[in-house]
């Protein structure tokens, strides 16, 4: 099954069991945003994070592919929620700081996030911040639809974009698995090599 249809028919189940906010690395994302400051979260599911940004006093915007995650957030965050692709998202507002929690390393194939991650530098604001968590590869093979990666592998992807790479942090999610989350700020093409 398509992880698009997946979420649709499974939305409710998905925001149960995996809806939770990983408070340690959001809490480390914040820090680098203005106070108060707008954040764009790409591929935000049943929108836990943006209601955590919103709480803080953040203006934050949810966006997932999947409608049914989109009523749910509607229904139980706070925030502002649209239905949309990360892949083409077309706003035209600029963000100081854009979210994609697991998203984004763990569904799209290579080309699709290269798309995005153009995106995301056209979406920020100069020296706008980019947090992402991406699950760390493991031995054997991968759930289809799933991707694992190493630190080198993000880090490159993001240096292409013109990101360059501030922070890492690893920590353990999901009954043990572990995840790596990397925070960026905006540059140019020629500040990344």
């Amino acid at each position: 099954m398509d992880f698009r249809e997946y979420y649709k028919k499974n939305a409710e189940e998905y925001a149960k069991n995996f809806g939770m906010v990983n408070t340690e690395i959001l809490e480390i994302f914040l820090r680098e945003v203005r106070p108060g400051g707008t954040i764009l979260d790409l591929g935000c599911g049943p929108g836990q994070d943006v209601d955590y940004f919103s709480k803080r006093s953040f203006r934050a915007t949810g966006v997932d592919i999947s409608e049914s995650m989109i009523r749910l957030a509607q229904r139980e965050r706070l925030g502002t929620f649209c239905v949309g692709d990360m892949v083409c998202f077309s706003g035209t507002d600029t963000f100081d700081a854009v979210w994609s929690a697991s998203a984004l390393f763990t569904h799209l194939y290579k080309n699709e996030r290269r798309k995005t991650l153009k995106n995301i530098h056209r979406l920020l604001s100069d020296g706008g911040v980019f947090g992402t968590i991406v699950r760390k590869k493991m031995k054997g093979k991968r759930k289809k639809g799933f991707f694992s990666y190493n630190t080198e592998e993000v880090v490159t992807e993001l240096c292409e974009a013109g990101f360059v790479p501030e922070r890492e942090h690893f920590f353990i999610q999901d009954g043990g698995s572990e995840w790596i989350g990397i925070i960026s700020k905006k540059g140019t093409l020629t500040d990344s090599l």
